[in-house]
């Protein structure tokens, strides 16, 4: 082998290796993380447009049949004060990740009067995306 074709192969090698080792971008548990946080200074903002950007198309709830009951629901707890002041605890969630799909659990909301719910949001992977598709609630 000459010479000059063994840096040639070096420098393949080096590539082959970075770029079988190198992330091209956030793994889905820092996209989840970030969906989480985007909800939540959402819902503590009570922006509902914000807040909505966080659904699915496809999401289903205990109490609503979509996404647009959602919509409602929230427009009108916003507008009867429902959300003002309320503390939202996503820090101390385990995220369990199978597959598109994600389970977030516990995640607790406190309201003013100290009223405390405790949600399991299960995500699911759209495109590039995680997106809120199942809310469940236990008191």
């Amino acid at each position: 082998m000459s010479k000059s074709i063994i840096p040639k192969l070096c420098l393949i090698l080096t590539a082959a290796v970075c770029i079988s080792g190198c992330r091209l971008g956030p793994t889905d548990r820092e996209l989840i993380n970030n969906r989480m946080d985007n909800w939540k200074t959402a819902m503590l903002g009570q922006n509902i447009d914000e807040i909505m950007k966080n659904y699915s198309e496809e999401f289903t709830s205990q109490n609503s049949a979509d996404k647009q009951q959602v919509n409602d629901f929230l427009e009108s707890i916003i507008a009867q004060g429902y959300l003002d002041d309320i503390k939202i605890d996503i820090e101390n969630a385990d995220i369990r990740i199978e597959d598109n799909t994600a389970v977030v659990d516990p995640v607790n909301i406190t309201t003013i009067s100290g009223d405390t719910m405790t949600l399991t949001l299960t995500l699911q992977k759209e495109k590039d995306t995680w997106l809120i598709k199942k809310s469940s609630n236990r008191r």
